[in-house]
Protein backbone atom coordinates (compact mmCIF):
# COMPACT_ATOMS: atom_id res chain seq x y z
CA UNK A 1 0.00 0.00 0.00
CA UNK A 2 1.47 3.58 -0.59
CA UNK A 3 0.31 5.65 2.64
CA UNK A 4 0.29 9.11 0.64
CA UNK A 5 -1.76 7.94 -2.26
CA UNK A 6 -4.42 6.45 0.67
CA UNK A 7 -4.64 10.07 1.77
CA UNK A 8 -4.77 11.48 -1.29
CA UNK A 9 -7.84 9.01 -1.88
CA UNK A 10 -9.46 9.74 1.94
CA UNK A 11 -9.39 14.06 1.17
CA UNK A 12 -10.69 13.34 -2.54
CA UNK A 13 -13.81 11.37 -1.07
CA UNK A 14 -14.15 14.43 1.66
CA UNK A 15 -13.93 16.88 -1.27
CA UNK A 16 -16.53 15.40 -3.58
CA UNK A 17 -13.75 14.72 -6.12
CA UNK A 18 -14.54 11.32 -6.21
CA UNK A 19 -16.75 8.62 -5.24
CA UNK A 20 -20.70 8.59 -5.46
CA UNK A 21 -21.99 12.04 -6.26
CA UNK A 22 -19.39 14.55 -7.72
CA UNK A 23 -18.73 17.69 -5.60
CA UNK A 24 -21.38 16.55 -2.86
CA UNK A 25 -19.64 13.45 -0.92
CA UNK A 26 -22.32 11.35 0.80
CA UNK A 27 -22.54 9.70 3.50
CA UNK A 28 -20.42 6.75 2.44
CA UNK A 29 -17.82 8.76 0.68
CA UNK A 30 -17.07 10.45 4.18
CA UNK A 31 -17.44 7.55 5.92
CA UNK A 32 -14.82 5.61 3.34
CA UNK A 33 -12.58 8.81 3.99
CA UNK A 34 -12.45 8.62 7.52
CA UNK A 35 -11.50 4.63 7.31
CA UNK A 36 -9.30 5.21 4.51
CA UNK A 37 -7.09 7.98 6.44
CA UNK A 38 -7.08 5.51 9.46
CA UNK A 39 -5.61 3.22 7.01
CA UNK A 40 -2.99 4.89 5.87
CA UNK A 41 -1.69 5.11 9.50
CA UNK A 42 -2.05 1.88 10.58
CA UNK A 43 0.32 1.20 7.08
CA UNK A 44 3.14 3.51 8.15
CA UNK A 45 2.75 1.74 11.39
CA UNK A 46 2.84 -1.79 10.11
CA UNK A 47 5.40 -1.41 7.81
CA UNK A 48 7.74 0.98 9.73
CA UNK A 49 7.60 -2.06 12.15
CA UNK A 50 8.62 -4.50 10.19
CA UNK A 51 11.60 -2.80 8.16
CA UNK A 52 12.64 -2.36 11.58
CA UNK A 53 12.27 -5.82 12.46
CA UNK A 54 13.17 -7.52 8.72
CA UNK A 55 14.70 -5.44 6.82
CA UNK A 56 13.09 -2.70 4.52
CA UNK A 57 14.98 -3.59 1.21
CA UNK A 58 12.78 -4.85 -1.80
CA UNK A 59 13.93 -8.19 -1.69
CA UNK A 60 13.46 -8.55 2.10
CA UNK A 61 9.72 -6.67 1.83
CA UNK A 62 8.49 -9.23 -0.75
CA UNK A 63 9.18 -12.27 1.60
CA UNK A 64 6.96 -14.37 3.75
CA UNK A 65 8.62 -12.88 7.04
CA UNK A 66 7.90 -9.61 6.28
CA UNK A 67 4.56 -9.96 5.61
CA UNK A 68 3.67 -11.61 8.48
CA UNK A 69 5.62 -8.94 10.99
CA UNK A 70 3.56 -6.98 8.54
CA UNK A 71 0.28 -8.91 9.47
CA UNK A 72 1.09 -9.37 13.28
CA UNK A 73 0.04 -5.71 14.33
CA UNK A 74 -3.17 -5.91 15.99
CA UNK A 75 -5.13 -2.58 16.00
CA UNK A 76 -6.60 -2.53 19.30
CA UNK A 77 -3.10 -3.27 20.67
CA UNK A 78 -1.75 -0.14 18.40
CA UNK A 79 -4.28 1.90 19.79
CA UNK A 80 -3.30 0.92 23.30
CA UNK A 81 0.06 1.46 23.18
CA UNK A 82 -0.46 4.71 21.61
CA UNK A 83 -2.80 5.81 24.17
CA UNK A 84 0.10 4.83 27.07
CA UNK A 85 2.79 7.06 25.22
CA UNK A 86 0.42 10.20 26.88
CA UNK A 87 -0.30 8.43 30.14
CA UNK A 88 3.39 7.78 31.17
CA UNK A 89 5.45 10.41 32.90
CA UNK A 90 8.45 10.19 30.54
CA UNK A 91 6.17 10.97 27.73
CA UNK A 92 8.26 14.22 27.01
CA UNK A 93 11.00 11.96 26.25
CA UNK A 94 9.46 10.72 22.83
CA UNK A 95 10.12 13.30 20.28
CA UNK A 96 7.04 15.65 18.74
CA UNK A 97 6.22 13.58 15.88
CA UNK A 98 6.00 10.43 17.39
CA UNK A 99 3.62 12.01 19.82
CA UNK A 100 1.94 13.26 17.10
CA UNK A 101 1.38 10.52 15.47
CA UNK A 102 0.07 8.32 18.35
CA UNK A 103 -2.29 10.52 19.27
CA UNK A 104 -3.48 11.28 15.37
CA UNK A 105 -3.35 7.03 15.26
CA UNK A 106 -6.27 6.50 18.52
CA UNK A 107 -8.09 9.92 17.49
CA UNK A 108 -8.26 8.40 14.15
CA UNK A 109 -8.88 5.13 14.83
CA UNK A 110 -12.13 5.93 17.02
CA UNK A 111 -13.37 8.09 13.80
CA UNK A 112 -13.13 4.49 11.71
CA UNK A 113 -14.67 2.76 13.99
CA UNK A 114 -18.04 4.90 14.01
CA UNK A 115 -17.51 5.51 10.18
CA UNK A 116 -17.33 1.78 9.91
CA UNK A 117 -19.52 0.51 12.74
CA UNK A 118 -22.11 2.33 13.77
CA UNK A 119 -24.71 3.51 11.43
CA UNK A 120 -26.33 6.20 13.44
CA UNK A 121 -23.46 8.37 13.30
CA UNK A 122 -23.74 10.73 10.78
CA UNK A 123 -20.18 13.22 9.40
CA UNK A 124 -20.74 16.44 7.50
CA UNK A 125 -18.21 17.00 4.71
CA UNK A 126 -17.09 20.13 6.40
CA UNK A 127 -16.32 18.19 9.74
CA UNK A 128 -14.28 15.18 7.82
CA UNK A 129 -12.20 17.81 6.10
CA UNK A 130 -11.01 19.81 8.95
CA UNK A 131 -10.31 16.44 10.71
CA UNK A 132 -8.18 15.30 7.80
CA UNK A 133 -6.39 19.07 7.39
CA UNK A 134 -5.99 18.90 11.22
CA UNK A 135 -4.18 15.55 11.15
CA UNK A 136 -2.47 15.05 7.75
Amino acid sequence: MNPRRLLWIAKALADGQIGGRRGRPNQEDLRKALSTAYYALFDTLASTAADAFVGSSSTVRKGQLWVQTYRSLDHGAAKAQCGRVFARQNAPAFSSAILTFADTLVTMQGLRLDADYNPGRTFSRSDVQGTLALHF
